[in-house]
């Protein structure tokens, strides 16, 4: 679940300036537009790279926890250097305190904010996350973790798999062995068999993931423009 780097400046119709400092807002739509994706929750963390801990805690704390880690993977997931935001209004409005942290619905409407200690605190952003998952999604977070935690698991097992199959190519490169190539070779596409079928149930419990009913219409609206 990588924090993707999100700078605010862009360019905007009609500037005599080039690039101007966008809103969050702003910037989250116009990104969905350009893309054409179905809607989605973004958590955008804001720090400043001068301050170690406030650039790493976040990210660690998001990290050492399993289920916080994949309810993320549903939502769009930024982070942005204050360094980077040139506008004093912008700042002020995102950034007055750090690190912070700043929850998005599907339309890109804030849901929520955490700011200062608060950002470290695992079970305050746990919390926080929970709440804007349960305004944004009907499915279950705990369900969808779930899913996605048996999916993973199942995938690392089937790359342990691989990387003994590649061994055992390996050394049979250098001592040839027709019936064990054959062998080999069947147990080679048993896995890439096994690995679709787990990669179809991957796709299937994030396609069910479903938005509440009141992003839906005007998610559909945006996909179609």
């Amino acid at each position: 679940m990588p924090f993707v780097d999100l700078g605010l400046k862009a360019r905007t119709a009609g500037s005599e300036y080039g690039e101007q400092t966008l809103r969050v807002a702003e910037l989250l739509e116009r990104m969905s537009a350009n893309a054409g994706r179905e809607a989605r929750p973004a958590v955008v963390w804001f720090f400043d790279p001068a301050d170690d801990v406030a650039a790493t805690g976040f990210d660690a704390n998001v990290r050492r926890n399993e289920q916080v880690a994949l309810a993320l993977s549903a939502f769009r997931c930024y982070r942005v250097n204050v360094e980077t935001i040139d506008s004093e209004a912008v700042r002020a409005e995102y950034a007055r305190v750090l690190p912070a942290v700043h929850f998005f619905g599907p339309d890109n409407a804030l849901l929520g904010r955490m700011e200062g200690k608060k950002a470290y605190s695992l079970a305050g952003f746990s919390g926080a996350l929970e709440s804007a998952w349960a305004r944004s999604f009907t499915t279950p977070m705990k369900g969808y973790t779930r899913d996605m935690a048996r999916v993973l698991d199942s995938l690392d097992k089937v790359d342990g798999r691989k990387q003994i199959l590649a061994r055992e190519r390996a050394r049979l490169a250098a001592k040839p062995d027709p019936r064990r190539e054959r062998e080999l070779a069947a147990d080679e596409a048993k896995l890439k068999l096994e690995e679709e079928k787990v990669l179809a149930e991957e796709k299937r419990v994030r396609s069910e993931v479903a938005l509440r009913p009141e992003y839906l219409k005007a998610d559909e609206t945006a996909r179609a423009r």
